[in-house]
Formats: C-alpha cells, sequence, structure tokens
C-alpha cells in the first residue's frame, strides 16, 4: 500500500488467541511500522492515533468498536458482512470492502491516506450516523415500539406485554425501520 510507503503505521489494539501471530507477523512485514498497544481499558486512547480505522472480518456481528470509532470521528473501513454494513454505509460513514477482497482493502486505504478531505467527509457522516446507535436511540425507539404495541393491543390482551407477544412479527419489523 501506498500509506505504508509513505509513512503510515498499523495501531493495533486488543487480545486474543491470535495475539501472538499478528504480532510477529505484523513485525515482521510492516517492523517499526506495527504499533501493538495490546488489551486496552480506555479504547479511545487508541483511536486518537490512528487518521481510520480498520477492521477486516469474516463474520461480525454489529461491531461496537466500529460505532467507537465513528464516534471518535474516525473514517472506517469494514468487510461487508453480518451487521457491519450498519454502521460502515459505503460512502458515508466509511468504505466497505469484500471479505476476501484483498486488492479492495488497499484501494480502500490508499484512498483514503491520499485524500484528507474523504477522511473528513467520512470521519464526519460516521460521527453523524453513529448517534442511531446511542443509547438514547435505544431507548426512544424501545419507548416507540411499546407505544405502538399499546395502541394497536387487540382486544381481551389485558397489558401491553401480551400484545408485544401476539405481535411479535410486526414489532420486530417497525423496530428495524426505527433503529
Amino acid at each position: 500500500s501506498k500509506a505504508f510507503a509513505n509513512g503510515g503505521r498499523v495501531v493495533v489494539c486488543g487480545f486474543g488467541p491470535l495475539e501472538c501471530e499478528t504480532v510477529e507477523l505484523g513485525q515482521r512485514l510492516l517492523g517499526d511500522k506495527f504499533v501493538f498497544l495490546g488489551r486496552m481499558d480506555d479504547p479511545s486512547e487508541a483511536y486518537a492515533l490512528m487518521d481510520a480505522f480498520i477492521l477486516l472480518s469474516e463474520n461480525e456481528g454489529l461491531g461496537n468498536c466500529f460505532v467507537e470509532a465513528a464516534r471518535m470521528g474516525l473514517p472506517l473501513i469494514g468487510t461487508d458482512v453480518g451487521g457491519v454494513p450498519e454502521i460502515v454505509v459505503h460512502e458515508k460513514s466509511g468504505i466497505l470492502v469484500g471479505k476476501d477482497d484483498f486488492g479492495g482493502t488497499v484501494e480502500a486505504i490508499d484512498r483514503l491516506w491520499a485524500d484528507e478531505g474523504l477522511r473528513r467527509k467520512l470521519g464526519e457522516g460516521g460521527r453523524e450516523h453513529s448517534q442511531r446507535f446511542s443509547p438514547e436511540s435505544y431507548i426512544d425507539a424501545f419507548e416507540e415500539i411499546l407505544s405502538q404495541a399499546k395502541k394497536r393491543r387487540p382486544a381481551g390482551y389485558a397489558t401491553a406485554g401480551m400484545a408485544l407477544a401476539f405481535e411479535a412479527a410486526h414489532l420486530m419489523s417497525l423496530a428495524s425501520n426505527i433503529a
């Protein structure tokens, strides 16, 4: 990647069963351009070192770390798997790449490295988009679901909870449109 040839670094934080292999490979391939921070109680310190946040997964739920990085104003690069596209909205908060698309990943990194305006645009878009994943947004969505359940409560059902059970499919559809 042009980014690494021109002074870019890879900052890795976290821990897991592949930690030793990751550190060894990073140091072998990137030398002093590879920085391993290990486990961090406050990842905002790591995000502050970054110009972009990249997480390439084969399988991922929502990826809370994407939400955290977006709140810090970082442009995102993620694989188009699982729930990642919920937060990494292509060309709005980041760039989505295929899970096995090495060339597309390098291209995405090079694009962000070369274009400060794009980094800023995607970072701002991500910060704005990440607000829909705030605790307040979830509470508001849940309150809306309960309100709709109460309004739609069939006759003979004493509580909104019973209506929730009765209309689970409808409410799941409603929740996906709100959140």
